[in-house]
């Protein structure tokens, strides 16, 4: 087994406000500000669960991993309500060489 482990800063996010996973704590700051800060201090990737309830919910919660994704470096890995390739699609900001459409669409899983 590889002694090499990876750090996931992981996070919810609904009705433009980001939380923990668990949904029970609520961020003052933005998710891009929680991501950028995960990284900076470790973090090798960054999950962010759509715990969105409505159809306009979950087009916000894209914008802001669109948001996110373009503010850091590390690796976005996205779950929740994704549930169609489209939606895997909508996500993506990188090309398809650069982004791992099996992990993306794995991730509703988590």
């Amino acid at each position: 087994m590889s002694d090499y482990k990876k750090l996931i800063a992981g996070f919810g996010y609904r009705e433009g406000k980001a939380y923990s996973l668990d949904g029970e704590t609520v961020y003052r700051a933005s998710l891009t500000e929680l991501a950028r800060t995960a990284c900076d201090n470790g973090a090798d990737e960054v999950l962010i669960f759509d715990r969105s309830s409505t159809d306009e919910d979950h087009e916000a919660v894209i914008g802001a991993v669109k948001e996110t994704a373009r503010a850091v470096d590390a690796p976005i890995l996205t779950g929740g309500r994704v549930k169609r390739l489209e939606d895997v699609k909508n996500i993506s900001t990188r090309e398809p060489a650069q982004c791992s459409w099996r992990q993306m669409y794995r991730s509703r899983w988590i």
